[in-house]
């Protein structure tokens, strides 16, 4: 009894497979090309955009640099002083490192 019951199993699982003589339909969208000179125009235009919208920003960083180090040079004279004394101490000291190992 078993085995009949497998039987009417499997055959219900059996499906037929129907062909047609149709060709097969697509199941993605058809690539469509562009000419290259849109691309190129578009590829254009947003690199300028690109461009414009850094120098904005490095335009914007500047004056911000600027104002920061007049405000300091008006308010703290002696720390601008110290500062430019410290970088060509430092400048003199890498020179003469540099020109010492040259003779080696």
């Amino acid at each position: 009894m078993g085995a009949v019951i497998m039987l009417q199993q499997t055959e219900s699982l059996n499906t037929e497979v129907q062909l047609s003589e149709s060709p097969p339909r697509q199941t993605h969208a058809p690539v469509t090309r562009r000419s290259p000179k849109p691309v190129f125009r578009e590829v254009q235009a947003q690199v300028t955009q690109a461009g414009r919208s850094t120098m904005r920003a490095v335009e914007r960083w500047g004056a911000q640099a600027w104002r920061n180090f007049e405000r300091t040079r008006n308010e703290k004279p002696l720390h601008v002083v110290a500062v430019v004394a410290g970088t060509a101490l430092l400048a003199g000291v890498l020179l003469r490192i540099r020109r010492s190992n040259a003779h080696k």
